[in-house]
């Protein structure tokens, strides 16, 4: 073996290592660091990865359909307010009535065929009672019954002790249009009969007689309106009549009211008068009470 050739073999490999790590060290600091690859957030991984093909994916919520413009509410009805009860009641059942009339009465016509009506009544006073009984609807049937105190005309100038009164009574019906309001207007008709009775008291022969003529008219039609003021129960107001009659009988009486005179005294005589047609027009204030 050749001992000289070993430590030139030794010097020639330290040299090319040597020259080997230089050329590495240039090349390193040539070359950039390669830059560290950003990873991917858990979103962006789902968002990549495809899911697998057995897995249940959660379809989307639908979209919200697109509000439709609310439809105008309808306007309700005015609504009448209801009768009150005790109203409703009243006029649903028949109610019972009482009430009376005062007022002045004007004659027209005749009370016989030769003397005429205003002669002997130059007007009258007249009180009517009147008895309904009022059915649903206003409709009412009833009675009246009047006397009526009349006021002496020129035929009676020369009576010193006379009296004139007018008696009335019947049938009648009425119809009343707001049965329970405050103001209620009402008209009606009847039927029935009249009597007028003339009497007058005098001295003869020194007895003391009363004569009594009293004439009888049937039938006695009439009509009649007015106004209620007041409440369903009791009502005042106004109220006008109008009658017409025809006097067709007469019954006259003498009769003697002294203890001195004897049955012979007193006679009583009918006949038949043709009165010719005769009337009342009454005006004055009702009052009515009902329950």
């Amino acid at each position: 073996m050749n001992h000289s050739r070993f430590p030139s073999r030794v010097l020639s490999i330290t040299l090319c290592g040597s020259a080997l790590f230089v050329a590495q060290r240039a090349a390193a600091q040539e070359t950039p660091a390669p830059t560290p690859e950003a990873v991917p957030s858990a979103s962006a991984q789902s968002s990549t990865t495809p899911a697998p093909s057995d897995a249940y994916v959660e379809p989307p919520p639908p979209a919200p359909a697109p509000a439709a413009a609310a439809a105008p509410e309808p306007t309700p009805p005015p609504v009448s307010e209801p009768p009150a009860p005790n109203k409703i009641a009243k006029r649903d059942r028949v109610r019972f009535e009482i009430g009376g009339r005062v007022g002045y009465a004007i004659p027209i016509g005749s009370l016989s065929s030769s003397t005429k009506l205003k002669d002997v009544f130059a007007a009258s006073i007249p009180g009517v009672l009147d008895l309904w009984a009022r059915l649903p609807g206003g409709v009412a049937i009833g009675g009246y019954f009047g006397l009526a105190a009349g006021i002496q005309g020129q035929a009676l100038d020369s009576c010193a002790n006379c009296s004139a009164l007018n008696f009335r009574g019947g049938l009648q019906a009425a119809k009343h249009f707001n049965d329970t309001g405050m103001f209620d207007p009402w008209v009606g008709v009847g039927v029935g009969g009249e009597w007028a009775s003339i009497t007058q008291k005098f001295h003869a022969q020194g007895l003391e007689f009363t004569a009594d003529n009293t004439y009888t008219a049937l039938p006695e039609l009439s009509a009649q309106a007015g106004l209620d003021i007041g409440t369903d129960t009791v009502a005042f107001g106004p109220y006008v009549s109008i009658s017409y009659a025809s006097f067709s009988k007469l019954k006259s009486s003498l009769s003697c009211s002294d203890t001195r005179c004897v049955d012979d005294d007193s006679v009583a005589d009918s006949s038949n008068v043709d009165g010719g047609g005769h009337g009342w027009i009454s005006f004055g204030l009702r009052g009515t009470y009902m329950r």
